[in-house]
């Protein structure tokens, strides 16, 4: 694909037809009547208070208001000679029609105006297909602390692992939106920026069959709508929480016992209203959270406390660094008959004294800001620009890492986005609007607690045998000297060498001397890892109601990505000298980069000669003098480009009609995508790499042309150019070619019609399509295989089809009295094409590898029921079940890989899926006991997740998935208490507690007994092993296994209104 041609006709389309995005704004229509004999007004004025937003009824008294942004208004209804009507608290709901009558009594001049609260439905009728609209009044009563949390609340939502599965979808089936406009990182699928909750004005959360406006999801639509600034008042709040994880003492969490309000800070704060009142606002929000983690390790030992003697034979101590807390076991204890023994007994008795310092394991800390503009250009355009960043610290707790826990990496995720949009008002019935949105989503892991260490690998140079020079990108520390030498026979030169103490310089053994069920003794992470995603998205729609029944949109949207990466393994071996190197990416299967391989396509290979002294073995510089003992070397060298990154393109377009009566709701439409990975993929699944060929045709020259290399031709002077074998391999195929464009048509239908005066049926089709996540189609960037290997690799494919989902749903939805409604919905996906693995053998016996490929199906059918109550007695509430079953033949893209290495035949039936919870129920209650305070809670129950079952070898006794965990619970709580303080201060003291009852609900089981609690490991397996210092009972006592215990954060807030 040609990225300039798409964008010129992106912008003739842009210039040819005024386009708006989906799912920002709602409608407000109804009917204006004479109260007395029911005639209809003719040319009465509807106005949304306190907005430009506004119409005149036309001569059936219809009216309806296009583009107005969620949130709850005043409505008032005037025309001369009848009294004035207003509606108060008129809910308005992204991508819905608020349906609102007026009936006006004739009258005098001069009579004041009727107010009336407006009645909201407990059900939507035009709601065709399952979403739910939470408003930030809603989140902010909740215990919630993400807005994911409140997603998990929502009916069909399973969350396990970190991931949200929408019925029964894998993980990263959702699209991610901001305003309208997509926010999705294609590369893992999740969203590139952090939005808090006070930025949040409301939540739109469709779990069923979408409208053709939505694509690139199988599952669900996130669309989040954020605040605009007030252009008349100003007002802000902020606040400031401190929490600790509070439970009697536990083996299980260690050190929580102990009362720290420190252990948790959540600071946040937001402001609002106008720069040039009427036409200019701003909101500003920002939050800094740090979470010191509840799980804990002891600094038993540090990275390098143990060296290895070569004179006693065996691994001790260090004398020169020590254990964890300094100290050095006294000499006595060296002798090896009883070195073991002693040093275990001098560390038990150092715990035993609480010697050792407690590390928290699992800390995350996180700053976050947004700014947002708005100006009202004109009555009929407004402009917004959205600034959103975030920048997040981490360390994941490492059970095989507790005694040892300075030698686990920093994770650093940085995430930035910017949104800039105008709103254009054509007329009364068609609007449009112009967006363009850029998200820049890093992440980066390493030892060192720079989040910028990153920057000393990017730019690292490699002499000619692929090594880093002199470990430029990992020092910690530099000890510089001068010496003297000889190069290239041109006597004494003087040079700078460098000594380099770095934070990698560990010995790799010592990770082979604590295996099995043993706590590492030292050693460290070893790998730096960065990859950055930045996505550019046009797009634009328009929306124009036709008459009153007919509401057309038609929209385009274009994106490309950018994707730098780089995946490293320091390497220290043997031959390194146990000194910690680098090597260079190309034909190197422990550094993975996408800027380091060629573009086939433009360039070309030369040679370039050098000379190298065979005495020092280095090159001589073209100014020397060369030598006699000098050779010559010629190798070949490229003179084209080498990529920057991945740069895939996407273009979507689409149609849609919401037709709009008193008897049915319809929604139809088409959508159209196209995808171009712009990558290309092997001829020759036999032979990956032109660098290192495996088959002898494609290494040497077949000189007698008969098809054959023999062992005369396995010559180094026979070597054939890495350019011949560029262009033809073994089967006289160009070793490379380009990936053919995937295009889809998705059509969508949606129905919904009345059975009561408060009830109404709905039904929805369609077809649903996403392309694999940029991870699979990108990995193993160089097409490595390491040798003698088994199957240990992957590799990506840049030809996979897109993933595909048929999906039907069937719903019913009933008020019942002013206060109640229920919901009923009944769903079935078919899911196809589904990111897979295939082994595939290279040319050497032996050497396999794991291919991307489309190859997985599965299924997924259920029921869903929501019951919600209004607030009526100070009393409100919400609760769902859901029944599902979801099955596949494999829950993870890699388990066919992963099941040749353990020499398992991969499934060939139906299985239940990793997430495939039978029986979810969510509940929340919100009482008010006072006008000034208030009290919810959240309940969630989840049946079992499926496990595999184990025997004493690890080894799986049936199929996969054939055992049920123990079933979770969980009870969140948050309550408040208002003091006003002035006329426009407000205090507010405010406390919330997660898994209020300290619940352990066990997430992770052992495969031998289902349960998290035991194993039966010790019954057939000593407790003590390797270097004897830790038991197996205590390596079996997995604290990440379980589910947070109880955290109670409390706080105070100060609003100003």
């Amino acid at each position: 694909m040609n990225l300039n041609k798409w964008q010129m006709c992106f912008v003739y389309l842009l210039l040819a037809v005024q386009l708006l995005f989906p799912g920002t704004t709602g409608k407000i229509s109804g009917r204006v009547i004479n109260k007395e004999n029911g005639e209809p007004l003719i040319g009465a004025n509807v106005m949304v208070d306190g907005t430009p937003y506004g119409a005149a009824t036309d001569l059936d008294g219809n009216y309806y208001i296009l583009q107005i942004p969620p949130g709850s208004y005043d409505v008032k209804f005037s025309m001369i000679g009848y009294q004035t009507l207003i509606m108060n608290d008129v809910r308005i709901r992204v991508d819905l029609t608020t349906t609102i009558n007026g009936q006006l009594s004739e009258s005098a001049v001069g009579l004041e105006e009727v107010v009336v609260q407006a009645e909201r439905p407990m059900i939507q009728t035009d709601v065709t297909y399952s979403q739910a609209n939470i408003s930030s009044e809603e989140v902010e009563m909740l215990p919630v602390e993400e807005f994911q949390d409140v997603l998990s609340l929502q009916a069909g939502v399973v969350t396990t692992g970190g991931e949200i599965h929408v019925r029964g979808g894998r993980g990263g089936e959702i699209s991610y939106m901001v305003d309208g406009i997509t926010v999705t990182d294609p590369y893992n699928s999740g969203i590139a920026v952090e939005i808090e909750n006070n930025s949040i004005q409301e939540l739109q959360f469709i779990s069923g069959t979408f409208n053709a406006e939505y694509g690139q999801a199988m599952s669900g639509i996130v669309n989040i709508i954020t605040k605009d600034g007030d252009y008349k008042k100003y007002s802000g709040s902020i606040s400031g929480n401190l929490g600790d994880y509070q439970i009697s003492k536990d083996p299980i969490f260690p050190e929580l016992d102990k009362t720290n309000w420190n252990t948790i800070s959540d600071i946040k704060a937001n402001i609002e209203g106008p720069i040039l009142p009427g036409k200019i606002s701003f909101f500003l929000s920002g939050r800094q959270k740090i979470n010191d983690g509840y799980l804990y390790g002891q600094r038993i030992f540090k990275p390098n406390s143990y060296t290895w003697s070569d004179e006693l034979n065996y691994f001790h101590i260090d004398t020169l660094v020590g254990l964890g807390n300094g100290l050095v076991p006294v000499d006595s204890m060296w002798l090896p008959a009883n070195y073991q023994d002693s040093l275990k007994s001098f560390i038990d008795t150092q715990r035993e004294n609480d010697e050792f310092e407690w590390v928290p394991m699992n800390r995350n800390e996180q700053e976050t800001y947004q700014a947002k503009l708005s100006w009202r250009v004109t009555p009929k355009i407004k402009i917004g620009y959205n600034r959103m960043f975030s920048n997040t610290s981490s360390q994941s707790y490492s059970h095989d890492y507790s005694w040892n826990p300075d030698g686990r990496p920093y994770s650093f995720n940085t995430r930035t986005g910017n949104i800039l949009r105008a709103d254009i008002s054509i007329n009364q019935s068609t609007f449009a609007n112009l967006m363009y949105s850029n998200a820049i989503n890093h992440f980066r892991t390493h030892l060192s607690p720079d989040p910028d260490f990153y920057k000393k690998i990017d730019d690292i140079s490699y002499n000619d045998y692929g090594f880093s020079n002199a470990l430029a990108g990992v020092i910690d520390t530099i000890i510089s000297f001068t010496d003297t030498t000889n190069i290239c026979g041109e006597g004494d030169v003087v040079v700078n060498d460098t000594i380099y103490n770095s934070i990698y310089d560990t010995d790799p053994r010592i990770l082979d001397y604590a295996t099995g069920n043993n706590f590492e003794v030292g050693g460290n992470y070893m790998d730096i890892y960065n990859r950055k995603s930045n996505v550019k998205t046009y797009k634009g729609e328009i929306t124009s109601q036709v008459n009153s029944v007919h509401q057309l949109k038609a929209g385009l949207e274009y994106r490309s990505t950018h994707i730098t990466y780089n995946n490293l393994s320091v390497l220290q071996s043997s031959w390194t000298g146990y000194s910690p190197v680098i090597l260079s990416p190309e034909d190197n299967t422990i550094h993975n980069s996408f800027q380091s391989m060629i573009n086939p396509y433009q360039g070309q290979f030369y040679n370039d000669t050098t000379f190298i002294d065979t005495v020092f073995w280095g090159p001589c510089p073209d100014d020397y003098f060369v030598p006699d003992n000098a050779i010559e070397v010629v190798t070949e060298k490229w003179d084209g480009k080498y990529l920057d990154g991945r740069r895939p393109a996407e273009f979507s377009f689409y149609l849609q009609d919401k037709i709009e009566s008193d008897d049915i709701i319809v929604n139809i439409g088409m959508r159209y995508d196209y995808f171009d990975s712009q990558f290309w993929v092997l001829n020759d699944s036999e032979d990956p790499n032109f660098m290192s060929p495996l088959k002898p045709i494609n290494r040497w020259n077949d000189s007698n042309s008969d098809g054959e290399i023999s062992e005369d031709e396995m010559d180094n002077d026979n070597l054939k150019s890495k350019a011949s074998r560029l262009e033809s391999n073994a089967n006289g195929d160009p070793w490379y070619r380009k990936a053919e464009p995937k295009t889809q048509i998705s059509p969508r239908f949606a129905l919904a019609f009345p059975i009561t005066d408060k009830g109404y049926l709905h039904f929805s089709y369609g077809h649903f399509f996403q392309n694999p996540s940029f991870s699979y189609i990108y990995d193993n960037p160089e097409f490595e295989v390491p040798a003698a290997s088994g199957v240990n690799s992957t590799m990506g494919n840049a030809d996979m089809e897109p993933q595909r989902t048929t999906q039907y749903e069937v719903g019913f939805s009933q008020q019942f009295g002013r206060d109640i409604g229920l919901e009923v919905t009944g769903y079935f996906k078919d899911i196809r094409n589904l990111n897979s693995s295939e082994i595939k053998n290279s040319f050497i016996a032996g050497d396999r590898y794991g291919l991307y490929v489309n190859k997985d199906h599965a299924n997924s059918k259920g029921i869903t029921m929501a019951l919600s109550k209004r607030s009526t007695n100070n009393f409100s509430g919400n609760l769902d079940y859901t029944y599902s079953i979801s099955e596949g033949n494999a829950s993870d893209p890699t388990a066919a890989f992963y099941d040749e290495q353990s020499d398992i035949e991969p499934e060939k039936m139906l299985v239940p899926l990793d997430w495939d919870q039978r029986h979810t129920i969510n509940g929340t209650a919100t009482y008010h006991p006072t006008k000034t305070s208030g009290v919810s809670l959240v309940f969630n129950y989840g049946s079992g997740f499926p496990y595999t079952t184990t025997n004493s070898d690890g080894q799986r006794t049936s199929f996969e998935n054939n055992g049920r965990k123990p079933s979770t619970y969980n009870v969140d709580m948050k309550g408040y208490f208002n003091i006003p303080l002035l006329k426009s201060f407000q205090l507010s003291a405010h406390v919330s507690i997660y898994n209020l009852f300290d619940i352990r609900n066990e997430l992770t089981v052992y495969g031998d007994t289902g349960r998290s609690s035991y194993s039966l490991t010790p019954t057939y397996t000593p407790q003590l092993s390797g270097p004897m210092l830790n038991t197996l009972d205590e390596y079996l006592m997995v604290p990440s296994y379980y589910s947070a215990p109880r955290q109670i954060k409390i706080g105070l807030s100060l609003s100003i209104k």
